[in-house]
């Protein structure tokens, strides 16, 4: 493998300006030039200019608008190096306590290739920036575009947020859509997500609880097959409760977390062919891509600390406490994959269980002064 890095140096100036007149519009704008240098086996670096202008409009009390519009020339880019990305973001305060918004933006990063990986950096699905071919020499963008509309309520002691969005994402370069075991393990992928967030924080006395909830819809498209097929990631429900209750200078918590669980492929058979040199060429085959799916995760947390100082003094505050996770011993399944075993007498194919946490107790203490 090698070590991948990535060095930047930017300048950036910025001017803003206020109407006195309107007294409620505002004029802001940056330009920024960045030198980034991606350390690979082949040496290059990648200038990009970028200019933004944004608008803020507040009409009134209870309304407010901002209108942006970034500019990018980013000169190692194969897919056109001159970029337009407009950003808006509406909110409306119809009432007190009650809050409207509304966002879209389209955005790019300088993100994705590699030229050789280890089995650690695939497992775990790493992207990296780094240059791709010897020439030309490019770096790819992945582009993305959001939108979003929610509410939110607020009051001293409850406060309620609702959203709903959507994200698209293009041309990303990922390992994680690796089903064949192939030298190399990357595909082109465009992404779509759908999702709702739901939130409450309620603060009665000295109880603080958090209740959050995620639906996400996920799915990926890779063109080079023209196959649509759910994120190895997705976990559609994600549900969970954060409480607190403090007693004077002790402080109970007690959490418990939800999520449906990813979805994984299992193979229907595991071939071996001799190929044009002589050597063993080992294949796992799938016919049905991410139809299965690992149990459900959930875990019960719980903590208790404590709240001193020493010497009397408010300039130095100390915690200890005891923390325990997965309290009642769930034997949690994060992740499976099969993989081909090497070290086995035949060769022959495995199955990697990422597991979660079983029960753990840790002991902690912090002292600021």
């Amino acid at each position: 493998s090698i070590n991948q890095r990535l060095k930047s140096y930017w300048i950036e100036l910025s001017l803003g300006y206020q109407l006195e007149k309107w007294n409620s519009m505002v004029f802001d704008t940056d330009l920024s030039i960045e030198n980034m240098i991606p350390y690979t086996d082949i040496m290059s670096t990648a200038q990009e200019q970028s200019a933004h202008i944004n608008l803020t409009l507040i009409p009134n009390e209870i309304t407010k608008l901002e209108g942006g519009l970034r500019w990018s020339n980013f000169d190692k880019s194969l897919n056109g190096r001159k970029i337009l990305e407009p950003r808006i973001h509406f909110s409306l305060i119809p009432t007190e306590g009650v809050r409207l918004h509304a966002h879209y933006g389209e955005y790019h990063q300088s993100l994705n290739r590699i030229n050789t990986y280890t089995p650690f950096q695939v497992d775990n699905g790493f992207w990296y920036l780094s240059d791709e071919r010897d020439s030309p020499n490019f770096i790819w963008l992945v582009k993305s575009r959001q939108q979003s509309i929610g509410v939110s309520y607020g009051d001293p002691t409850l406060i309620i947020n609702a959203t709903y969005y959507t994200k698209d994402i293009f041309d990303l370069w990922t390992a994680v859509l690796d089903f064949s075991i192939d030298e190399n393990p990357y595909r082109f992928a465009n992404v779509s997500i759908k999702g709702i967030e739901l939130s409450s924080n309620i603060n009665y006395k000295k109880l603080r609880s958090r209740i959050t909830y995620d639906y996400i819809d996920e799915e990926m498209f890779i063109p080079e097959e023209n196959i649509s097929l759910p994120s190895p990631y997705s976990q559609p429900h994600r549900f969970a409760v954060y409480n607190t209750l403090q007693l004077n200078k002790v402080i109970f918590g007690l959490q418990w977390q939800y999520a449906t669980g990813r979805p994984f492929s299992t193979p229907t058979s595991f071939t071996s062919e001799i190929d044009d040199i002589g050597e063993t060429k080992y294949r796992i085959n799938f016919e049905e891509l991410l139809s299965e799916q690992v149990d459900d995760y959930h875990s019960l947390d719980m903590s208790v600390s404590y709240s001193f100082s020493l010497f009397n003094r408010r300039d130095n505050k100390g915690l200890v406490g005891l923390q325990v996770t997965n309290l009642y011993n769930r034997a949690n399944i994060l992740k499976n994959q099969y993989f081909i075993n090497y070290n086995t007498d035949p060769i022959e194919q495995g199955l990697l269980e990422k597991e979660g946490l079983p029960t753990t107790a840790n002991i902690f203490v912090q002292y600021a002064f």
